[in-house]
C-alpha cells in the first residue's frame, strides 16, 4: 500500500518490473480491489453531496447487452485504452515512437469524422489504417532493440503519468449528458485516480497486467448491470 501511495504522490519508473508469479497475480488483484474501493468511496460521497451546492451531471443511459458489454468493456476498451494511455509508459524508444504514430492515426480518425471532409472521409480512414500498420510493423521490428529510456522521459515521468491519467479521466466525460459548471469536472476524479493505479500496474507488472486490471475492473460493473 505504501508503495502505491508513493507512486500516486510522485510517480517514478521502477528499477525493474516484476515477472509473472503467484505473488505478482496476488498484488495485481490487490491493486484492482483498491481501485474498486476508491471508486466506490468517491461515488458514495458524490451521491450524498448537497445538491444545492453541486448538481451532479447525470450519466448517459445505455441499453445494456451482455454480448456487447463483453466485447466492448472486457476486450476492446481495455486493449485500446491501455495501449493509448499507458502502453508507452515503459519509456522505451520503440514504444514512444509507436505512441507518436498512434496519435497521428487517432488524429486522422478524428478528421474523418469532421463535416469538412464528409464526402472524402474514407481518405483519412485509409491513411489512419496505413499509419497504424506501419507503426505496428516498426514497433515489432525494433521493440527488442530500441529499449533505451530517454533522459527527458525519466525526468518528466511523473508529469507524463499525471497528464495521461487526467486525459484518461477526461475521455470519460462523454459518459455524461451535460457539463454546466466547472465543478462538473470533479466527476472524472475516480477515473483519473483509476488511471494512476492502472499506470502503477503497467509500470510494475507490465502492459498485459494493466489490460487485465482494466478488464477486471470493468467486469465488476458488467456483472452489476447485467446480473443484479
Amino acid at each position: 500500500m505504501r508503495d502505491i501511495v508513493a507512486f500516486i504522490a510522485h510517480p517514478r519508473l521502477p528499477a525493474e518490473r516484476m515477472g509473472w508469479s503467484r505473488l505478482m497475480v496476488f498484488l495485481l488483484i490487490a491493486v484492482i480491489t483498491l481501485d474498486l474501493a476508491i471508486d466506490t468511496g468517491i461515488r458514495f460521497l458524490f451521491d450524498h453531496v448537497d445538491h444545492s451546492m453541486w448538481d451532479m451531471p447525470e450519466p448517459v443511459t445505455f441499453d445494456y447487452d451482455l454480448v456487447g458489454d463483453v466485447l466492448s468493456l472486457l476486450i476492446l476498451s481495455p486493449i485500446i485504452e491501455e495501449a493509448l494511455f499507458r502502453g508507452w509508459l515503459s519509456g522505451h524508444k520503440a514504444s514512444l515512437r509507436f505512441a507518436g504514430w498512434g496519435l497521428l492515426a487517432y488524429g486522422l480518425i478524428l478528421v474523418s469524422e469532421s463535416h469538412l471532409v464528409a464526402d472524402f472521409y474514407l481518405v483519412p480512414v485509409a491513411l489512419a489504417i496505413c499509419v497504424a500498420g506501419l507503426a505496428f510493423g516498426q514497433w515489432a521490428y525494433t521493440r527488442t532493440r530500441d529499449t533505451q529510456v530517454p533522459a527527458w522521459f525519466a525526468s518528466n515521468f511523473h508529469w507524463l503519468v499525471w497528464g495521461s491519467s487526467l486525459a484518461f479521466g477526461a475521455l470519460h466525460l462523454v459518459n455524461y449528458d451535460r457539463l454546466d459548471s466547472p465543478l462538473d469536472l470533479l466527476i472524472i476524479a475516480p477515473v483519473a485516480l483509476g488511471g494512476l493505479l492502472l499506470a502503477y500496474s503497467r509500470t510494475h507488472f507490465g502492459l498485459r497486467a494493466a489490460v487485465l486490471h482494466h478488464a477486471g475492473y470493468n467486469l465488476v460493473y458488467v456483472l452489476i448491470f447485467n446480473l443484479l
